[in-house]
């Protein structure tokens, strides 16, 4: 249904920018463990794809902390 539709949505994005990707479903929220060489963290999305905003957000989210693990220079 919708809440699957926006799970692969979202995987595919995570994809598309060079990330792992491993989706855990909880009643209420979709935890994706995203994985960029040694780097690793969690994002929270709501199941519900109503929100419009929630994509965009993570957007941006996964932008920042993607500049961060840049800085970071391969450490951990």
């Amino acid at each position: 249904g919708a809440v699957m539709k926006h799970v692969r949505e979202t995987k595919k994005y995570l994809e598309s920018l060079g990330l792992i990707c491993d989706v855990e479903k909880t009643s209420n929220h979709i935890k994706y463990h995203v994985r960029k060489g040694l780097h690793k963290k969690m994002f929270v999305r709501p199941a519900s794809p109503s929100d419009f905003r929630s994509m965009l957000n993570f957007q941006s989210d996964v932008r920042k902390w993607l500049k961060q693990c840049e800085g970071q220079n391969g450490s951990a």
